[in-house]
């Protein structure tokens, strides 16, 4: 689905995903993880929206997750 969606030419000039995801979100961590693989690249995590600062710890901090994409994808959009 990633992958189908940065092949529309509205992404022409996109050279990274991001996105939010908790610790225990593992099934996002798993999407994410397969797709960096998929496209030779690594995750870079850091904290984002922190559960002190951001959510008064009503909700667990949210990890700011980037995928650089391939110069492969770049090329083929």
């Amino acid at each position: 689905m990633l992958q189908s969606i940065l092949q529309r030419s509205q992404c022409d000039a996109v050279t990274r995903l991001q996105t939010t995801i908790t610790a225990d979100n593992e099934a996002s961590w798993a999407l994410f993880r397969r797709f960096a693989k998929f496209q030779d690249s690594q995750l870079e995590i850091q904290p984002y929206y922190t559960q002190a600062l951001h959510f008064q710890q009503r909700h667990k901090t949210e990890n700011l997750v980037t995928i650089p994409l391939s110069k492969r994808l770049a090329i083929a959009a």
